[in-house]
């Protein structure tokens, strides 16, 4: 590219904050909201933890940013009480791990015949067994596939590549 320059556009820096707002004007009654907010060059969003709905007459009284640790600690006390949820993707591992051994022509007429096995006429009994053979025959064919490509060649001794 000749005569031409990139421009990059830097993305607004990204804060954290714990908010302490009162609510009305009232002295004998106050009501506050606490609230944490996502800060990104004056645009962002929150949650209010407590307090009453804003009302547009909010006045601020504290506003606190959080750190990387103060977020791992608060985190961690979170996560005692509330563990995250796995995703089925995490906790499972993949069903067909040998498959990825495979080149695309190989996997297009592995996926091919495993199709044809599990929608072919009969009991789901004879569906379910013609499926398991073709994932067995396909797994002797991917890991000896992958065997052979990866083996060393016949003058490896000797520092040659094959």
């Amino acid at each position: 590219m000749t005569g031409t320059t990139a421009t990059t556009q830097t993305e607004p820096e990204k804060k954290v904050t714990i908010t302490l707002d009162t609510a009305n004007n009232d002295k004998q009654f106050p009501a506050y909201q606490l609230s944490i907010n996502v800060d990104e060059g004056g645009r962002g969003h929150g949650f209010r933890l407590m307090g009453p709905k804003y009302v547009g007459r909010s006045r601020n009284l504290r506003t606190v940013e959080l750190s990387r640790r103060d977020a791992d600690k608060i985190r961690a006390i979170l996560d005692e009480v509330f563990p995250p949820e796995e995703k089925p993707s995490e906790s499972y591992p993949p069903a067909l791990p040998w498959a990825a051994l495979m080149d695309d022509e190989d996997l297009a007429e592995f996926l091919d015949e495993l199709e044809h096995a599990a929608t072919r006429l009969g009991t789901p009994e004879e569906a379910l067994a013609a499926v398991e053979k073709a994932c067995g025959t396909w797994r002797l064919i991917a890991e000896a596939q992958h065997a052979h490509n990866t083996a060393p060649g016949p003058n490896a001794e000797a520092g040659e590549s094959r």
